[in-house]
């Protein structure tokens, strides 16, 4: 390194190291330990989980969410039970449970999608339009 015209040795803490990695590419023919796919990325990807609290109802909730759905998708809307809808279709699940405690409504929403222009998004996109508690 050059400082005011003479040549001053920089200290090994401040250097840059320049470091090139390994890559270690897989073969086919290799075996992948269970739950790993060939690109050592987890064959499963876990859900993304919200929980929203809001002093909207949960049947009106439920409906909202009917509507919301049925309007900015082509989401195959289902009831298994009272008190939840489940959406499914091209751009993936998404599970909405609801409920009543400590004079609030927490609306539990688990979507099988992490990231990108897909279920999760638009679910992210329906609890916005909840009042927050």
């Amino acid at each position: 390194m050059y400082f005011r015209g003479t040549r001053q040795e920089e200290p090994a803490e401040l250097g840059v190291l320049i470091h090139t990695p390994k890559v270690h590419r897989r073969r086919s023919d290799d075996k992948c330990a269970p739950g790993v796919d060939a690109a050592g990325v987890g064959s499963e990807v876990p859900p993304m989980q919200y929980l929203v609290m809001t002093e909207v109802s949960p049947e009106d909730v439920i409906e909202r969410a009917k509507v919301f759905f049925a309007t900015n998708s082509r989401l195959a809307i289902r009831e298994p039970e009272a008190g939840a809808i489940t959406l499914t279709g091209d751009l993936g699940t998404a599970e909405i449970e609801v409920d009543r405690a400590h004079g609030h409504t927490n609306v539990r929403v688990r979507t099988d999608r992490v990231a990108g222009l897909d279920i999760t998004d638009l679910t992210k996109r329906f609890l916005y339009t909840l009042g927050h508690v």
